[in-house]
């Protein structure tokens, strides 16, 4: 085997490795990187979400309080009917 054709064998070979390894980058790292970026674009929807599910959350929480400071409101404005009614039914007995 001469020098020519050797340097031709080697260059074939680094050729074919040059391949392989690219064929290797294709099929293994760029899924890898692909699925990297998925995962980091989900945990910052899921950072988003729970951020905004916190704000809802104190929203609710405040009309919840609100909720509550009208029904207090109600049962308090009812108390007062129900003596008025009481009043009225008691002058009508006394007017009779």
């Amino acid at each position: 085997m001469d020098t020519n054709t050797f340097m031709g064998i080697l260059i074939s070979c680094i050729a074919v490795l040059g391949g392989i390894l690219s064929v290797t980058v294709a099929i293994v790292v760029k899924p890898v990187i692909n699925l990297n970026r998925s995962l980091v674009e989900l945990n910052t929807n899921i950072k988003e979400l729970n951020s905004k599910s916190a704000v809802l959350e104190s929203k609710v929480e405040k009309h919840d309080d609100a909720i509550n400071d009208g029904k207090i409101k109600l049962e308090k404005h009812e108390l007062v009917l129900q003596t008025h009614g009481k009043e009225i039914q008691d002058l009508k007995h006394r007017a009779s």
